[in-house]
Protein backbone atom coordinates (compact mmCIF):
# COMPACT_ATOMS: atom_id res chain seq x y z
CA UNK A 1 0.00 0.00 0.00
CA UNK A 2 1.09 3.57 -0.51
CA UNK A 3 -0.06 7.15 -0.18
CA UNK A 4 2.23 8.73 -2.73
CA UNK A 5 1.32 12.11 -4.12
CA UNK A 6 -0.01 12.44 -7.67
CA UNK A 7 2.01 13.32 -10.77
CA UNK A 8 -0.09 16.43 -11.14
CA UNK A 9 0.92 17.43 -7.62
CA UNK A 10 4.56 16.97 -8.54
CA UNK A 11 4.09 19.30 -11.49
CA UNK A 12 2.64 21.99 -9.23
CA UNK A 13 5.61 21.57 -6.90
CA UNK A 14 8.05 21.84 -9.82
CA UNK A 15 6.42 25.14 -10.74
CA UNK A 16 6.83 26.32 -7.13
CA UNK A 17 10.52 25.40 -7.22
CA UNK A 18 11.05 27.44 -10.37
CA UNK A 19 9.08 30.35 -8.95
CA UNK A 20 11.30 30.34 -5.84
CA UNK A 21 14.39 30.62 -8.03
CA UNK A 22 15.75 27.13 -7.41
CA UNK A 23 16.83 24.55 -9.99
CA UNK A 24 14.33 21.64 -10.28
CA UNK A 25 17.02 19.23 -11.53
CA UNK A 26 18.73 19.46 -8.13
CA UNK A 27 15.71 17.87 -6.44
CA UNK A 28 14.82 14.18 -6.47
CA UNK A 29 11.95 12.05 -5.23
CA UNK A 30 12.22 9.15 -2.81
CA UNK A 31 9.75 7.03 -0.89
CA UNK A 32 9.88 5.98 2.74
CA UNK A 33 7.68 4.17 5.20
CA UNK A 34 5.09 6.32 6.88
CA UNK A 35 5.90 7.25 10.46
CA UNK A 36 2.27 6.70 11.34
CA UNK A 37 1.68 3.47 9.42
CA UNK A 38 4.68 1.28 8.68
CA UNK A 39 2.69 -0.59 6.03
CA UNK A 40 2.34 2.45 3.77
CA UNK A 41 4.82 4.40 1.65
CA UNK A 42 4.83 8.18 1.42
CA UNK A 43 6.62 10.63 -0.87
CA UNK A 44 9.78 12.49 0.10
CA UNK A 45 11.28 15.37 -1.87
CA UNK A 46 15.03 15.77 -1.29
CA UNK A 47 17.46 18.48 -2.28
CA UNK A 48 20.72 17.38 -3.89
CA UNK A 49 23.23 15.70 -1.60
CA UNK A 50 22.12 17.71 1.42
CA UNK A 51 20.07 16.44 4.34
CA UNK A 52 17.19 18.78 3.46
CA UNK A 53 13.82 17.24 2.58
CA UNK A 54 10.04 17.53 2.62
CA UNK A 55 8.02 14.43 3.56
CA UNK A 56 4.39 14.27 2.39
CA UNK A 57 2.89 12.34 5.29
CA UNK A 58 -0.69 11.44 6.17
CA UNK A 59 -2.19 11.32 9.66
CA UNK A 60 -5.75 10.05 10.10
CA UNK A 61 -6.01 10.14 6.28
CA UNK A 62 -5.30 13.86 6.24
CA UNK A 63 -2.23 15.64 4.94
CA UNK A 64 0.68 15.97 7.35
CA UNK A 65 4.25 17.06 6.64
CA UNK A 66 7.74 16.89 8.08
CA UNK A 67 10.43 19.07 6.56
CA UNK A 68 13.95 20.38 6.94
CA UNK A 69 14.99 23.14 7.20
CA UNK A 70 12.24 24.82 9.16
CA UNK A 71 11.67 28.52 9.84
CA UNK A 72 13.90 28.60 12.91
CA UNK A 73 14.82 24.97 13.54
CA UNK A 74 16.36 22.13 11.58
CA UNK A 75 13.25 19.92 11.48
CA UNK A 76 9.62 21.04 11.60
CA UNK A 77 6.33 19.11 11.48
CA UNK A 78 2.94 20.56 10.54
CA UNK A 79 -0.62 19.26 10.12
CA UNK A 80 -2.10 21.16 7.15
CA UNK A 81 -5.00 18.73 6.72
CA UNK A 82 -5.72 19.21 3.03
CA UNK A 83 -3.68 19.54 -0.15
CA UNK A 84 -3.98 23.33 -0.67
CA UNK A 85 -2.60 23.92 2.83
CA UNK A 86 0.03 21.25 2.27
CA UNK A 87 1.18 23.05 -0.86
CA UNK A 88 1.40 26.25 1.18
CA UNK A 89 3.89 24.55 3.48
CA UNK A 90 5.87 23.35 0.46
CA UNK A 91 6.14 26.96 -0.71
CA UNK A 92 7.35 28.05 2.73
CA UNK A 93 9.83 25.19 2.90
CA UNK A 94 11.32 26.20 -0.45
CA UNK A 95 11.93 29.69 0.94
CA UNK A 96 13.61 28.25 4.04
CA UNK A 97 15.64 25.92 1.84
CA UNK A 98 16.86 28.71 -0.41
CA UNK A 99 17.82 30.74 2.65
CA UNK A 100 19.97 27.92 4.02
CA UNK A 101 21.72 26.84 0.82
CA UNK A 102 22.59 30.44 -0.03
CA UNK A 103 23.87 31.24 3.47
CA UNK A 104 27.56 31.11 4.26
CA UNK A 105 28.56 29.28 7.41
CA UNK A 106 31.49 31.30 8.83
CA UNK A 107 32.38 28.49 11.24
CA UNK A 108 32.68 26.00 8.41
CA UNK A 109 35.29 28.16 6.64
CA UNK A 110 36.95 29.56 9.72
CA UNK A 111 40.17 27.64 9.16
CA UNK A 112 41.01 29.69 6.08
CA UNK A 113 41.10 32.81 8.25
CA UNK A 114 43.48 31.31 10.79
CA UNK A 115 47.21 31.93 10.57
CA UNK A 116 49.26 29.03 9.32
CA UNK A 117 51.98 27.25 11.23
CA UNK A 118 54.50 29.75 9.92
CA UNK A 119 53.02 32.44 12.19
CA UNK A 120 54.28 31.30 15.55
CA UNK A 121 51.72 32.34 18.16
CA UNK A 122 53.81 30.90 20.95
CA UNK A 123 52.22 30.08 24.28
CA UNK A 124 52.64 32.53 27.11
CA UNK A 125 53.23 31.33 30.62
CA UNK A 126 51.61 34.35 32.23
CA UNK A 127 48.82 36.70 31.20
CA UNK A 128 50.92 39.69 32.25
CA UNK A 129 50.38 43.11 30.64
CA UNK A 130 52.69 44.47 27.98
CA UNK A 131 55.26 47.02 29.05
CA UNK A 132 55.12 50.63 27.83
CA UNK A 133 57.85 49.97 25.25
CA UNK A 134 56.09 46.84 24.00
CA UNK A 135 52.82 48.73 23.60
CA UNK A 136 54.66 51.36 21.57
CA UNK A 137 56.11 48.68 19.28
CA UNK A 138 52.66 47.10 18.83
CA UNK A 139 51.17 50.52 18.01
CA UNK A 140 53.83 51.19 15.36
CA UNK A 141 53.30 47.75 13.82
CA UNK A 142 49.51 48.11 13.70
CA UNK A 143 49.69 51.56 12.13
CA UNK A 144 52.07 50.17 9.53
CA UNK A 145 49.66 47.28 8.93
CA UNK A 146 46.82 49.73 8.24
CA UNK A 147 48.77 51.29 5.38
CA UNK A 148 49.91 47.94 3.98
CA UNK A 149 46.33 46.58 3.99
CA UNK A 150 44.98 49.68 2.24
CA UNK A 151 47.67 49.58 -0.44
CA UNK A 152 47.56 45.81 -0.98
CA UNK A 153 43.80 45.50 -1.34
CA UNK A 154 42.94 48.89 -2.85
CA UNK A 155 40.40 49.69 -0.15
CA UNK A 156 37.86 52.47 -0.47
CA UNK A 157 37.22 54.95 2.32
CA UNK A 158 34.44 52.90 3.91
CA UNK A 159 36.42 49.66 3.97
CA UNK A 160 39.56 51.42 5.18
CA UNK A 161 37.48 52.98 7.95
CA UNK A 162 36.61 49.47 9.15
CA UNK A 163 40.30 48.52 9.16
CA UNK A 164 41.27 51.66 11.06
CA UNK A 165 38.60 51.20 13.71
CA UNK A 166 39.48 47.56 14.35
CA UNK A 167 43.23 48.11 14.49
CA UNK A 168 42.88 51.24 16.63
CA UNK A 169 40.84 49.14 19.03
CA UNK A 170 43.69 46.62 19.17
CA UNK A 171 46.13 49.42 19.98
CA UNK A 172 43.91 50.63 22.80
CA UNK A 173 43.41 47.15 24.24
CA UNK A 174 47.13 46.36 24.17
CA UNK A 175 47.50 48.99 26.90
CA UNK A 176 44.95 47.29 29.16
CA UNK A 177 44.81 43.56 28.50
CA UNK A 178 47.07 40.70 29.48
CA UNK A 179 49.26 39.46 26.64
CA UNK A 180 47.47 36.09 26.32
CA UNK A 181 44.06 37.76 26.11
CA UNK A 182 45.36 40.37 23.69
CA UNK A 183 46.88 37.82 21.34
CA UNK A 184 43.57 35.95 21.21
CA UNK A 185 41.81 39.24 20.47
CA UNK A 186 44.40 40.01 17.80
CA UNK A 187 43.82 36.75 15.94
CA UNK A 188 40.03 37.09 16.24
CA UNK A 189 40.17 40.66 14.92
CA UNK A 190 42.26 39.68 11.90
CA UNK A 191 39.85 36.83 11.18
CA UNK A 192 37.00 39.31 11.35
CA UNK A 193 38.77 41.67 8.98
CA UNK A 194 39.31 38.90 6.45
CA UNK A 195 35.59 38.20 6.60
CA UNK A 196 34.51 41.88 6.54
CA UNK A 197 36.67 42.56 3.48
CA UNK A 198 35.38 39.37 1.80
CA UNK A 199 38.88 38.16 1.06
CA UNK A 200 39.31 35.01 -0.99
CA UNK A 201 41.81 32.39 0.25
CA UNK A 202 44.68 33.82 -1.81
CA UNK A 203 44.14 37.31 -0.40
CA UNK A 204 43.88 35.87 3.10
CA UNK A 205 47.42 34.50 2.60
CA UNK A 206 48.54 37.98 1.56
CA UNK A 207 46.95 39.42 4.71
CA UNK A 208 48.83 37.02 6.97
CA UNK A 209 52.08 37.75 5.14
CA UNK A 210 51.52 41.45 5.83
CA UNK A 211 50.95 40.62 9.49
CA UNK A 212 54.20 38.65 9.63
CA UNK A 213 56.12 41.48 7.96
CA UNK A 214 54.71 44.25 10.15
CA UNK A 215 54.95 42.30 13.41
CA UNK A 216 58.30 40.63 12.89
CA UNK A 217 59.97 40.72 16.30
CA UNK A 218 56.99 42.55 17.82
CA UNK A 219 53.96 40.28 18.19
CA UNK A 220 55.73 37.74 20.33
CA UNK A 221 57.55 40.06 22.67
CA UNK A 222 58.27 38.15 25.83
CA UNK A 223 58.26 39.16 29.44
Amino acid sequence: MNKLILKSHKQVIANSIIRTGLEPSLFHWETEKSKFSGQELVSKLCYGKTSYYFVFEFYNDRHYCIFSPGPSQLIKAEYPGDWPNQLGYVDRWLVFLKREIESVDPWEDIDKYLPGDDINLEDEKENSPYTYDQVEHISIALNKLKVEIKNSFGLGDEQFGIVQNKLDYLIDRSKKMGRIDWKNLFVGTLMGLASNLILDPEKVKILWNLVKTCFKGVLLLGN
